[in-house]
């Protein structure tokens, strides 16, 4: 399979800003080569409860359309400017994310959908409510995802070179 852009660098952050898991924020960057002769549109998956898209906003792209597929959000952005075979461009996103971290067990997935060098992400719990227990695991097959905990309040799972279509989950428990 041919891709129009492949990833050289993948990081994300979710953080929670209230105790009860009601409000999130996700923000990421992407570092992308592209593959094809011109490139105006790039694409994001969201999944999981609660509303997902609340405030968002994109450094050099346009929300031009949502779609649902397989049960999933897709946002296609078009560039503001379109970039050509070769270029590196690079991607900046935030969003909020309301009423989706309620429950007693949640969890929290990464899934590449295009080729990609090296991808960080990270999970900032909030201060007063860390995780009583964490696990991380990845598809069979997958690339193994080194697992960083440098505090209770945090945690970051980095892979290089993540398999394509392959989950990246980090589940816990308050």
């Amino acid at each position: 399979m041919s891709y129009p852009y492949e990833s050289l660098l993948y990081m994300a952050r979710l953080s929670f800003k209230d105790l009860h898991g009601l409000d999130a924020q996700f923000e990421c960057y992407q570092r992308l080569r592209v593959l094809t002769d011109e490139l105006r549109f790039v694409t994001h998956r969201l999944w999981g409860a609660g509303d997902q898209l609340h405030d968002y906003v994109a450094t050099n792209t346009l929300l031009v359309q949502q779609a649902r597929i397989d049960g999933k959000v897709v946002l296609v952005s078009t560039l503001k400017t379109p970039a050509k075979r070769g270029q590196v461009i690079a991607l900046y996103s935030t969003r909020r994310i309301y009423h989706a971290f309620k429950g007693e067990r949640m969890w929290w997935e990464y899934v590449p959908f295009s080729p990609t060098a090296r991808a960080r992400v990270s999970i900032s719990f909030p201060i007063g409510r860390e995780p009583e227990a964490i696990a991380v695991s990845a598809s069979p097959g997958s690339a193994s995802p080194f697992v960083r905990r440098p505090s209770t309040k945090e945690l970051t799972l980095a892979a290089n070179s993540p398999t394509i279509g392959s989950t990246y989950r980090t589940e816990w428990r308050w």
